[in-house]
C-alpha cells in the first residue's frame, strides 16, 4: 500500500469556506448534491465487480450449508457496505440474521449482544451461562423449523482472545443450520488464530478498484445527482487510481474535495494536477496535525 495519508473530508484543505463549499459546489456544477464523500455512502456506494463477486460467494456460503466464510478487504474497500447490503437481502429470503460489530466487546458483551441479536431477549443480568443457554435455544429453534441462522460479525481483528474463542466454540457445537462471516482487515488474517482459519471453508478478498472500476464509480455517481457530461478526465482518473491505491473510500474522498477545489477555481472540469493539488494539501494538513498531536 502506497498512500501514507489519511483522508477525512476538509473544506479547509482546499481553501474553501465550509459553510458555502456545498451550495457553490451544486450551483456550479448544476448536481442535486454530491454523490462522493462519506455522508453519501449509504445512498451512493458504487457496487464494482469485486463487490458484486463478494455478494454472490457469500450467498453461496450459506446455500451450500458450509459454516464459516471469511471476508478480507484493506480498510475502506467497502466490507461493512458488503455485509450490510448481504445481511438484507438475506433477511429478505427469510433467513434469520444477526450482525454484530466487535470492536470493544468483552466476552460478555458478545454473547449478551448475540442473544439479543438472536432474539433470545436477555435480561440486564443475565450472566455467561444463562446467555449461552438462550443462545443455543434460539440457534436449536431455527433449526427445527429447517431455517439458516446468519452470524456476521465485522471488524474481527479488533476481537479479544475470549470472543474468538465464544465463536470457535459456537462453530464447534453448533455445526448444522449455522453460517458463520467473519469480516476482518486483510493484513490482520493471522489475529484469527490456526483454528478459526482451518475451519473457513471460503475465504473472499474485496480488491482495491482498478483504473476501470474508478471511471465507472465517477460517472455512476455523477449521474446519479443530474450531471450528463464529464467532468473528470483521464488525467484525474489516472491520477486518482495511483495516489488512492483504488481504496474506495479514498477515492470517493479525494473525488469530493477535487470537486470542490474544480469548483473554486472556475475549472470546466477536474484533471490531474487538481488531483494531485488536493492530495497535497492533504498530506501537509495531516502531518500538521500529526505534529500538534504530539504535543
Amino acid at each position: 500500500m502506497k498512500s501514507n495519508v489519511r483522508f477525512y473530508r476538509s473544506e479547509k484543505h482546499c481553501g474553501i469556506d465550509g459553510q458555502r463549499s456545498w451550495t457553490m459546489q451544486r450551483s456550479y456544477w448544476n448536481i442535486s448534491e454530491c454523490p462522493f464523500g462519506m455522508q453519501q455512502r449509504d445512498r451512493y456506494f458504487f457496487f464494482s465487480p469485486t463487490h458484486d463477486e463478494a455478494l454472490a460467494r457469500l450467498g453461496f456460503l450459506v446455500e451450500s450449508g458450509q459454516a464459516l466464510g471469511i471476508l478480507a478487504g484493506y480498510e475502506g474497500t467497502g466490507r461493512t457496505m458488503v455485509l450490510e447490503r448481504f445481511a438484507r437481502d438475506m433477511r429478505r429470503q427469510g433467513h434469520s440474521v444477526c450482525s454484530i460489530n466487535l470492536v470493544g466487546l468483552d466476552q460478555h458483551d458478545f454473547l449478551w449482544t448475540l442473544a439479543a441479536g438472536l432474539g433470545g431477549n436477555p435480561r440486564a443480568h443475565d450472566e455467561g451461562f444463562s446467555l449461552a443457554r438462550r443462545i443455543q435455544d434460539r440457534l436449536r429453534a431455527d433449526a427445527l423449523t429447517d431455517r439458516t441462522t446468519i452470524l456476521i460479525l465485522d471488524d474481527a481483528e479488533q476481537a479479544s482472545h475470549e470472543v474468538l474463542t465464544q465463536i470457535l466454540r459456537l462453530l464447534k457445537t453448533h455445526s448444522c443450520h449455522l453460517t458463520l462471516i467473519l469480516a476482518i482487515e486483510s493484513s490482520r488474517m493471522a489475529r484469527l488464530g490456526t483454528d478459526l482459519l482451518q475451519l473457513s471453508q471460503l475465504r473472499i478478498r474485496l480488491e482495491p478498484w482498478d483504473h476501470e472500476d474508478i471511471c465507472q464509480y465517477l460517472q455512476t455517481g455523477l449521474a446519479q445527482v443530474g450531471c450528463q457530461r464529464t467532468i473528470f478526465e483521464e488525467s484525474a482518473t489516472e491520477r486518482l487510481a495511483e495516489l488512492t491505491d483504488g481504496i474506495p473510500r479514498w477515492v470517493s474522498q479525494l473525488a469530493e474535495l477535487a470537486l470542490l477545489a474544480a469548483a473554486s477555481q472556475h475549472r470546466q472540469s477536474v484533471d490531474g494536477r487538481i488531483i494531485e493539488e488536493v492530495y497535497q494539501q492533504l498530506s501537509a494538513s495531516f502531518e500538521e496535525d500529526l505534529q500538534a498531536a504530539t504535543y
